[in-house]
């Protein structure tokens, strides 16, 4: 027991229990005897005596628990304990403490126990000696341990604690409270936290006091309270301490951070809770105005360093603690953490000290200083054992570190980020939530593009330090902001995805094949800047999984090599440039701009296209390399300039390298011939001629049977693609190579002009143009007589073919063509060719047009298909350009006139339909003579003129109409107007020829349909009083013209526009041929006119009152008709009686001849009143002095 070494000591007591715990109750007698005999010698003062004291009275009371309750033995081992409380060896004490609890228990009278406790209170309140103080201290906390919490309460003990420790007279009573408070949380541990917030105060006054020794006992107290506390316990004392630091008194500053320092020693959960809080303040008071606070908090800081286990931190404790007392020590003590290497993990007190010189430094003026905090900010999560100690104070760094992300240096934003994504460890969901809000906000920021980068690279490093489900979680929104409509939104989002092959490295590989599409589309944005970040997001996508991650990378590069936009043309070539490189293991760098000379050999060696080969494939090696050739010849300089560069860099012998990749390379060309995209046609077509013409033989005898048998693939586009390449080889090839391969060029263009889709045969045309160019006639002479030989074989397409000729070669196929379709007899398959031919043949057709028209027209009349050849006669006339309109309409109108063929009339006619129905050309100078010729052909004997001449004259009013719509859809139709004049005098020349039945063109079937336009629009819109007045006696020609049949369904259409303007002012001409020709309608139209009976009765009254005599006669005239439909008559005669009664003069007069014409007409169908009213009126009227009065009153009477 008295062994020099500590772990001897414990392993013989650890014996000593076991061999009492086996035999100590067979052998209670002598081990009890020995022990008591070993504690009875008088104490000599040395610690080997201590020792020996210690051991017996831990195995004395060890062996105790055999007695029975109650036995005397127990009260005598209780008292030889209290007796070993006075060793003045603290070792001793506790042990005693720590064995009396268990004896307590035993013991049966509860007064003896008062007792006992009542003389360990007064003992350690006024013991003589600190040992006796100190070990009745022990021996008081031991006894409430084995009694239980209760005895607290039940002995009084804290209140009588509570009392001494406020005893201002007498330090020993103080100070053995303090002794009292420290044994019993010591002991009793969490049971005792309730009562740590009652003994706060005299803690607090404690340290402050004016003895020394009192002092001491109160840091000991706090010391032992502090390490016993919870969570909860921190929670409760935490805020009455730092209230303390805030207090005006010293004292209680002072007092206040020697319990702070005192929390330095609770365990080390709680040490981690409460060291980011109470460090900070210590650290603020180390420069507070009183000395004894500043020593204070000194030694505070001094207890959290000596709590330190980790050996580094612990080493250079001083300096950081100076440099919590010395802003200007900062930058050391930075320095010193960055240059110390660790091997052990940063406990929380390290991190105490560690995180106010970080902040101080991440604050500091100086880039230097600032990066260094930052350093150790990043490496911290990774130097604790657990990641979540750093928790406590992110409040603190986090902000700070936030905003050194947006440093202006980008050094310092990139430390800053990586510190960043080391704290994001330490976080929990909701803090995390809230980071990643924020950097996707900043990188939206339209304030300053350092803003977008730092924030880019801050949720990058985060990211990086994260799970892939967190990237997974916000991809989707990353993509859509890449296409934003602000350009600083969509720049901000691509430096994210240039960061994050940086940060992320091998965990973003799945992500390639969404994020690499992105990056491509970037860089044709229409900002440079967002293509400067996409293009270089895209070479570190490049550089970090080139090697590991070809498979994803190289699709979507080979995609942006055939994008419509150039600049992700470019790009694309750049990035396969960098794969390319890394290939091959030799550096190169493309640019985009700048020319590169072009020649037959490369910069590459022999082994670099092998290595592509290799690691690629053969096949794909061949279809990049197909890609960058064709691209060489890209409509963009850039694209031109990547491509030459790649190219060069990687191929040695241009002649050999295209030899092997010849198939592919024609596949490609072909390929990109056959979309649907006018600049990539354009830049295939391009490198196609390129190649031939630098190449010439070396390549033609191989390409043009690769175009041949392209020619017959299944897809449509395919073919069309082969013809446009076809035309490139022809265009580039020199005249001798294209004689040489004549006749396969001949047979492949004849084919493709044959084709059975209108694309392909479009692309032959341009092939054809191309041989026509270089050999002239004879690609005419032996292309053009195999068609037309072919032409009644319809499934050979070969007028579609002809078709395709005439629209690339018109003016020189045509001629070779009209001599043998327009050759008489006209056969319905020569007509339908020039039907067909005509719509493309252009300006080519107007010399042509007499020659052509006259044999149609004559195949018309004695064709073998009259109908087939008139509807392609029809094409023929629409197809005439503007140029050739005068030619055709002049001998169509010659044909009009021919009077010996009605034939010959009606198929001219017919054509002019056609022509009006369906041009849009320019044809004012004839429109006259057309509608003259028309109209008189309504008086032709023949019925098959008559039905062509009124469809027409149809047509021609329906396109006038039309054509007024169109130049402005709300104003009314008037353009027909203009040839009333012409159509009234052909109109009238007609009706005084014709039979009493009528023209006979009028006659038909809505006969006057074609014909009443003109009379309608002049009479409604005529733009003088003459035209109307023309207008509306034309109409009454029509009527008098027309026989009954024809003429009642057009009876409604002409009455309307009649009354309508009769009701306006124009003058008496207009008005009294209105109603000659209501009149004539009136008779002819019979009961058609019913409807308007109302009306015109009222017009007829109206115009009795006129002041033109004519007018009036007119009028009355019309009523006599009139009376003879109209069923009730007492109206009219009341009107009458008015009118003659109002009026006077001529007026009346005529009043009074209409009342003796409806008189004489319909006088029966009045009612006696109306009758004896007329009656009345007429006797009045014969006693006046007007003597014309007085006889047409008689002649009325």
């Amino acid at each position: 027991l008295t062994d020099p070494d500590e772990d001897v000591r414990a392993n013989i007591i650890k014996a000593g229990l076991r061999l009492i715990e086996l035999h100590g109750e067979g052998a209670m007698d002598l081990l009890s005897t020995m022990l008591q005999t070993q504690l009875n010698k008088p104490d000599s003062g040395t610690w080997q005596a201590d020792l020996l004291r210690e051991g017996c009275v831990i195995f004395l009371a060890s062996l105790a628990k055999f007695l029975p309750k109650g036995d005397p033995k127990v009260k005598d081992v209780v008292n030889r304990l209290i007796f070993a409380l006075g060793t003045p060896s603290e070792s001793v004490q506790r042990s005693a403490s720590q064995a009396l609890s268990p004896l307590m228990n035993m013991l049966d009278d509860a007064e003896e126990v008062k007792r006992m406790v009542k003389e360990m209170i007064e003992m350690m309140l006024e013991g003589q000696t600190y040992g006796d103080r100190r070990g009745a201290a022990f021996g008081l906390a031991g006894m409430v341990k084995g009694i239980g919490i209760s005895a607290l309460k039940a002995h009084d003990i804290m209140p009588t604690l509570q009392a001494a420790a406020n005893d201002k007279k007498n330090a020993w009573r103080r100070q053995g409270a303090l002794f009292g408070f420290e044994c019993l949380s010591d002991r009793l541990g969490r049971l005792f936290e309730p009562y740590v917030i009652q003994i706060l105060p005299i803690l607090l006054n404690s340290c402050g006091d004016q003895d020394e020794s009192v002092r001491e006992a109160g840091e000991s107290s706090a010391r032992a309270v502090m390490s016993q506390l919870s969570g909860q316990g921190v929670k409760l004392v935490m805020p009455a301490l730092l209230q303390g630091v805030e207090d005006r008194a010293w004292r209680t500053k002072a007092a206040a951070l020697d319990l702070l320092g005192a929390m330095a020693y609770c365990a080390p959960r709680q040490l981690g809770t409460c060291l980011p809080t109470i460090v900070p303040v210590m650290a603020s008071a180390v420069s507070d105005t009183h000395q004894k606070v500043r020593e204070g908090a000194q030694v505070a800081l001094g207890h959290v360093g000596s709590v330190i286990k980790n050996p580094e931190i612990l080493a250079i404790a001083p300096i950081l603690i100076e440099s919590l007392s010395d802003p200007d020590k900062t930058a050391r003590a930075l320095e010193v953490v960055i240059e110390t290497t660790f091997v052990n993990a940063v406990d929380a007190p390290s991190l105490a000290l560690m995180v106010p010189m970080v902040q101080r430094g991440l604050k500091h003026r100086s880039t230097d200083l600032k990066k260094k905090a930052a350093t150790i900010v990043g490496n911290m999560c990774n130097l604790v054992a657990d990641p979540k100690d750093v928790a406590p104070y992110l409040p603190e760094i986090l902000p700070i570190v936030k905003n050194s992300i947006l440093d202006p240096s980008p050094d310092m934003r990139s430390t800053a980020s990586k510190a960043l994504g080391s704290l994001v460890k330490s976080m929990d969901d909701k803090d995390y939530e809230e980071l990643e809000r924020y950097l996707l906000a900043t990188m939206k920021s339209d304030q300053s593009v350092v803003e977008r980068g730092g924030a880019a690279l801050g949720l990058s490093e985060v990211l990086g330090s994260c799970p892939t489900d967190r990237l997974e979680g916000i991809l989707e929104e990353v993509l859509v902001q890449c296409k934003a409509k602000a350009a600083h939104v969509r720049e901000g989002y691509f430096m994210l995805l240039s960061a994050l092959p940086n940060t992320m490295g091998e965990s973003l590989e799945s992500f390639i094949p969404r994020i690499l599409p992105a990056i491509l589309s970037g860089l044709a944005d229409e900002s440079d800047s967002v293509r400067q970040v996409a293009l270089k997001a895209g070479h570190n996508v490049v550089d970090h999984f080139a090697d590991t991650a070809m498979p994803l990378v190289l699709p979507a590069i080979e995609r942006g090599l055939f994008d419509e936009a150039w600049r992700i043309r470019s790009s694309s070539v750049q990035l396969l440039g960098d794969v390319l490189s890394k290939i091959t293991g030799r550096n190169w760098k493309i640019y985009s701009s700048g020319t590169v000379e072009d020649s037959d050999e490369g910069t590459g060696d022999k082994n670099s296209e092998a290595k592509i080969a290799e690691v690629l494939g053969e096949e794909r090696c061949n279809v990049l390399l197909a890609a960058v050739y064709m691209l060489r010849s890209d409509v963009n300089q850039s694209v031109c300039s990547a491509s030459f560069q790649v190219w060069k860099s990687v191929v040695q012998s241009q002649l050999r390298t295209l030899k092997n990749i010849l198939r592919t390379l024609m596949d490609t060309l072909i390929r990109c011939l056959s979309s649907k995209s006018e600049e990539r046609k354009f830049v295939a077509g391009r490198s196609m001629g390129e190649m031939v013409g630098k190449l010439g033989d070396r390549v033609l005898h191989d390409v043009i049977p690769i175009l041949q048998r392209s020619l017959e693939a299944e897809d449509e586009l395919e073919r069309a693609g082969v013809c446009l390449g076809l035309s490139e080889v022809i265009a580039n090839c020199q005249k001798q190579q294209i004689l040489q391969h004549m006749d396969e060029l001949i047979l492949t263009v004849r084919q493709a002009l044959c084709d059975r889709d209108r694309d392909v045969r479009v692309a032959s045309g341009r092939a054809f143009d191309a041989l026509f160019k270089a050999i002239g006639q004879r690609a005419i002479e032996d292309i053009v007589p195999a068609l037309l030989t072919d032409l009644e074989d319809e499934a050979s397409n070969s007028l579609e073919g002809l078709r395709q000729l005439l629209s690339v070669r018109g003016k020189i196929v045509l001629p070779f063509l009209i001599p043998q379709l327009a050759a008489p007899p006209m056969s319905a398959s020569n007509a339908k060719a020039l039907g067909a031919l005509a719509g493309v043949a252009g300006d080519a057709l107007s010399s042509k047009i007499p020659t052509i028209l006259s044999a149609l027209c004559d195949g018309m009349v004695d064709g073998d298909d009259p109908e087939s050849i008139a509807l392609s006669a029809e094409k023929v006339v629409l197809a005439v350009t503007q140029d050739g309109v005068r030619m055709m309409l002049l001998e169509l109108l010659r044909r009009l006139e021919d009077v010996t063929t009605a034939q010959t009339r009606a198929s001219a006619a017919r054509l002019l339909r056609a022509f009006c129905a369906g041009t849009q050309h320019e044809y004012e100078d004839h429109k006259a003579e057309i509608v003259r010729s028309l109209v008189h052909l309504f008086g032709d004997e023949e019925e098959a003129v008559q039905v062509q001449a009124h469809a027409a004259l149809l047509a021609f009013t329906a396109a006038m109409e039309r054509a007024d719509k169109e130049e402005d859809d709300k104003a009314p139709a008037v353009s027909c107007s203009e040839y009333v004049g012409l159509v009234f005098e052909e109109v009238k020349s007609l009706a005084a020829v014709a039979p009493p039945t009528g023209v006979p063109g009028f006659n038909r079937t809505k006969g006057l349909a074609p014909l009443l336009p003109f009379f309608l629009q002049a009479l409604m819109h005529g733009s003088t009083p003459e035209l109307r007045e023309q207008a509306a006696a034309g109409l009454g020609i029509l009527v008098q013209a027309t026989g009954e049949a024809a003429l009642k369904p057009m009876v409604v259409q002409m009455s309307g526009p009649l009354i309508r303007i009769i009701g306006d002012r124009f003058p008496w001409q207009v008005k009294s041929a209105i109603l000659k020709t209501l009149s004539l309608l009136l008779v002819k139209g019979g009961i058609m006119m019913k409807p308007f009976l109302p009306q015109l009765q009222t017009t007829f009254v109206k115009s009795l009152s006129e002041p033109n005599k004519v007018v009036r006669g007119r009028a009355i005239r019309a009523l006599s008709f009139l009376v003879r439909m109209s069923p009730r008559v007492d109206p009219l005669l009341n009107d009458l009686l008015a009118g003659a009664k109002s009026n006077e003069g001529g007026v009346q007069l005529s009043f009074i001849e209409a009342l003796e014409v409806v008189l004489g007409r319909a006088s029966a169908s009045a009612s006696p009143p109306v009758i004896a009213n007329v009656v009345s009126l007429l006797l009045e009227l014969m006693r006046s002095d007007d003597e014309d009065v007085r006889s047409a009153t008689a002649a009325a009477m």
